[in-house]
């Protein structure tokens, strides 16, 4: 409520600059859309969020701010009372599965919700923003083979642009085995820099340097060539 108490005053002071003549305000309806796994439990009004004895919250209360936000709790709709809606229900059906980690296995069965997203204005670029967000926040990406199958169901230019998405996934999976190749590689390229320089390396030596970041990997192979003794290279 705090939060969005500021967004409002916000809006309504950039308004005000706008509109330097102006002697009242518009109206301003604060929204929330909650997604997370357990239904909405924190306050929804700012009231709530004050503290102190209760007699004296009640004796100011009238020349407290009270405002309410309008809240749309996904966590605790079922996926029938949002395909009710008729606009946007898709994109609630994503906001809703993205941290359960299951749209892979759900979005075949909303190919209807894609058509008519295809069959509204801008529908491809909706279809593309649409797939792009179920790719970066899904905890388990779709798998190449459900957008290719999703792509046939579409076809025509939703089922191109879901192919796109298949080559995306394909891309970055090859960028992806490269970077971590390269980073294994400098991994055993210090160990083996170690090995040379400081004889035979402690069982614990070799543990962290294989649990270690590429950025930790990077300063101690800078190290290696001047340091003197291992607790150089490995120095906090």
């Amino acid at each position: 409520p705090f939060r969005l108490l500021a967004y409002s005053v916000r809006v309504w002071e950039r308004w005000l600059d706008e509109h330097p003549g102006a002697r009242r305000l518009p109206p301003l309806v604060p929204v929330v859309l909650h997604h997370g796994a357990r239904a909405w439990s924190a306050p929804v009004r700012f009231g709530e969020v004050m503290g102190g004895p209760p007699e004296l919250l009640d004796a100011l209360r009238p020349w407290t701010p009270d405002h309410a936000f309008l809240l749309h709790d996904l966590a605790a709709q079922d996926d029938d009372a949002l395909f009710g809606r008729a606009m946007g229900h898709l994109v609630l059906l994503l906001f809703r599965h993205a941290w359960r980690g299951d749209l892979a296995r759900r979005m075949p069965g909303w190919i209807d919700l894609f058509r008519q997203l295809l069959a509204s204005p801008s529908g491809l670029r909706a279809l593309e923003a649409v797939i792009r967000y179920a790719l970066e926040v899904d905890r388990e990406p779709p798998a190449e083979e459900d957008l290719l199958r999703l792509a046939a169901a579409l076809g025509g230019p939703g089922g191109e642009v879901i192919m796109s998405a298949a080559q995306q996934l394909r891309d970055e999976g090859r960028a992806e085995g490269r970077t971590e190749g390269r980073a294994e590689g400098e991994r055993s390229l210090l160990l083996r820099l170690l090995s040379l320089k400081f004889g035979a390396l402690p069982d614990d030596v070799i543990a962290r340097l294989r649990g270690a970041s590429d950025d930790d990997v990077a300063a101690w192979a800078e190290r290696v060539l001047t340091a003197g003794t291992l607790a150089e290279v490995l120095g906090d």
